[in-house]
């Protein structure tokens, strides 16, 4: 059964099959955590070889689930596993047991911390301090550290792109950091007011009464304590949950791990120059820096993006704009050459993007070291310039997991590009893949390409709207989409059509042929 990736990745589960029918029902009710509910678990009683066994699943919600997992097999027998929910659900459909389970679900964990309504002297507040300044908690900082690095085939560490798992562990990291340095300033600062309340009421010892308009200034004072001391703790508490989170995260990176359950959002792509062969580019830049003309929002042209290493607020990223820009201009960047922006990823997380109005700029802005409150910011992607008679092509499935790519390279680019551009340079998107710890190389069958566009005989340049939608490649009898820099993706409707009556690009937008026409339009 087919699963995107979202769907593969949305709730894992530790899984043991092969359990011995000898072991008791309150034995596997162990396994769980006591306040996870039951629609979390699930068990079943099935035969096989003649033999009975019993399989439990516990979704993974908490750090220690694989500690137990692993526990419970070495003392009772049984495989343990690691999959997404609606597998198990889809192997125990029918043969449920009912697990013996007596527990009172803790509900604190499920109110957010602003719909607490405390009283300041209901609050332990010394002892959630005491227990949030000397906090002791165990360290994932080794294991972070081993992220988004493999080995490959010659034994060098080499970088990989993070798993969906990594990206949200350290996410999640981040946040839980931002947290806490929001109740330690929330901390110090109740304690500030209470250290300023007895500075005043030494001072008044011996003074005559308050006036009651002093009266009135006093109660205030107590008023702001009870605030802070109310706002301190539900930061304390809002922190001790996102750490949590945090500790979750990397615990189902580690299952993930030691089960061999990788969910890598995309390969690692290698780009690998075909043309010209003796490798020569006409770049200045690595083709890591190409706008990809298959992004629907490319990104801007001449752009760099940095990484904060904690999320801002809307009120920070004005401030950001205004720090960044002084580091710019101290650097001799002019401010009418740069635009700072902030943009997000599918994942949602935030970058700064600069745009450059200047290539000299875009390239100095390599080397820049930038920093937000003496955390450095990390470089993640650029968007290069080109001039304005270049664009970037991307032909996907032409050249085939056959021997003669150049051939077929050459062949496809005559055919259908010839009239139009001039090709530079080509790239193969090699893919790079994870097999256990190792990293194993394998070519590709997508090209990326970088093209001068031609005159057309009245003397105007060809423009991206004026090349083919599609193209064809005869040695595997496919039609395939021409994605091109600059213009709107194909038409999508139009997928089924006979090789010599392809149309002229259109998108969806513009199609004037329904759908029908092109189903029944097949050879």
């Amino acid at each position: 059964m087919y699963m995107s990736i979202a769907e593969r990745n949305e709730r894992l589960a530790v899984g043991i099959n092969e359990i011995p029918s000898s072991v008791s029902l309150d034995v596997l009710a162990s396994l769980p955590f006591e306040d996870q509910p039951d629609s979390e678990i699930n068990a079943s009683l099935y035969q096989q070889k003649g033999q009975s066994y019993y399989s439990i699943f516990v979704v993974v919600t908490k750090s220690g689930m694989l500690q137990r997992a692993l526990d419970f097999v070495k003392e009772h027998g049984g495989q343990a596993t690691l999959h997404p929910v609606r597998i198990f659900l889809e192997a125990m459909r029918g043969r449920a047991v009912r697990l013996p389970r007596q527990f009172v679900p803790e509900m604190l964990n499920s109110f957010e911390p602003s719909k607490f309504k405390l009283k300041a002297c209901e609050i332990p507040f010394d002892l959630a301090v005491m227990t949030f300044l000397t906090d002791q908690h165990s360290s994932i900082a080794e294991q972070r550290e081993e992220y988004g690095f493999a080995v490959d085939e010659t034994g060098q560490r080499v970088r990989l792109p993070l798993t969906r798992a990594q990206k949200n562990a350290l996410a999640a990291d981040r946040e839980a950091d931002r947290l806490k340095e929001v109740a330690r300033l929330a901390v110090f600062h109740k304690r500030g007011l209470e250290e300023r309340q007895r500075d005043v009421l030494v001072a008044r010892q011996g003074a005559l009464p308050a006036t009651d308009e002093e009266a009135i200034y006093e109660f205030s004072r107590y008023t702001e304590i009870e605030a802070a001391t109310r706002r301190a703790y539900l930061d304390i508490l809002a922190y001790d949950r996102a750490r949590e989170r945090a500790e979750l995260a990397h615990e189902i990176v580690l299952l993930q791990d030691n089960f061999n359950h990788d969910d890598y959002v995309a390969c690692n792509i290698q780009h690998t120059m075909i043309y010209p062969t003796d490798g020569t580019t006409i770049l200045p830049f690595p083709p890591t820096e190409l706008a990809d003309p298959a992004s629907s929002h490319p990104p801007v042209q001449a752009s760099r993006r940095w990484k904060f290493a904690h999320p801002l607020s809307e009120g920070e990223e004005l401030e950001c704009t205004s720090h960044i820009t002084d580091v710019l201009l101290e650097n001799g960047y002019h401010q009418d050459h740069f635009t700072i922006t902030y943009t997000s990823d599918a994942d949602k997380e935030r970058y700064l993007q600069i745009a450059f109005g200047l290539t000299s700029d875009y390239f100095r802005a390599q080397s820049l070291n930038l920093t937000w409150k003496a955390q450095p910011l990390e470089l993640s992607s650029s968007t290069a310039p080109l001039p304005p008679h270049m664009t970037v092509l991307r032909m996907e499935h032409v050249l085939g997991f056959v021997d003669e790519q150049q051939e077929i390279l050459s062949d496809t680019i005559e055919r259908t590009l010839s009239r139009y551009v001039t090709v530079e340079n080509v790239w193969r998107e090699d893919r790079l893949v994870l097999f256990g710890k190792e990293l194993r190389s394998w070519n590709g069958n997508s090209i990326v390409a970088v093209a001068s566009f031609k005159p057309k005989p009245d003397g105007e340049l060809y423009k991206p709207e004026e090349l083919p939608g599609w193209f064809y490649t005869r040695h595997n009898n496919n039609v395939n989409t021409l994605l091109v820099l600059g213009r709107a993706p194909v038409c999508i409707t139009c997928t089924r059509f006979r090789r010599r009556q392809i149309p002229k690009y259109h998108a969806k937008e513009q199609c004037t042929s329904p759908a029908e026409e092109h189903e029944d339009n097949e050879d």
